[in-house]
């Protein structure tokens, strides 16, 4: 199998999971993540399908060759990208087109409201507007795709690699 085409697939197939597992949890669902605990209980079976899907898919593709760490880094930190980008791309929706960001925005004014009072709150609206357009929403999604990724392949290739002691 092609390099590309074993890192599209663990990718796109963990993306579509995981953009199944967004779109019922936040979209239609509407949990409250405000809650530390209940937003870290979420995060738990992304993280492990993030990782699970590296793995399966770089030991497919390497089968049981040597890999260098920069090659078990490289294939985990597309597939993940790819997963993590496709995954959330429900909560994109969501805050860009479903009224999120009106949801966000009026939330974080009344956190400053309660907190540092009216001209601050009043101030940041104006700024959260500018940051949360569909847009930069987009880019904050890819910056943290990336991100993500590199910080889940970093510890996976560390797992994954099989070097030849000798």
């Amino acid at each position: 199998m092609d390099k590309w085409k074993n890192r599209l697939m663990y990718g796109g197939i963990a993306g579509g999971i995981l953009f199944l597992y967004y779109l019922t949890v936040n979209v239609l669902l509407d949990i409250d993540f405000s809650n530390k605990f209940i937003n870290f209980i979420q995060f738990l079976p992304v993280i492990t399908l993030l990782v699970f899907s590296m793995v399966k898919g770089t030991k497919k593709y390497f089968g049981d060759n040597n890999i260098s760490y920069s090659e078990a880094f490289k294939h985990g930190f597309f597939i993940c990208c790819i997963a993590y980008f496709i995954g959330h791309l429900a909560d994109w929706i969501k805050m860009s087109f479903l009224g999120g960001r009106e949801e966000a925005g009026e939330s974080l004014y009344n956190m400053l409201y309660d907190t540092q009072g009216y001209e601050i709150a009043e101030q940041s609206s104006e700024i959260i507007q500018l940051f949360t357009t569909p847009l930069s929403l987009l880019l904050y999604l890819f910056i943290s795709a990336i991100v993500t990724s590199i910080i889940v392949a970093v510890i996976v290739a560390a797992f994954t690699k099989k070097e030849n002691p000798f």
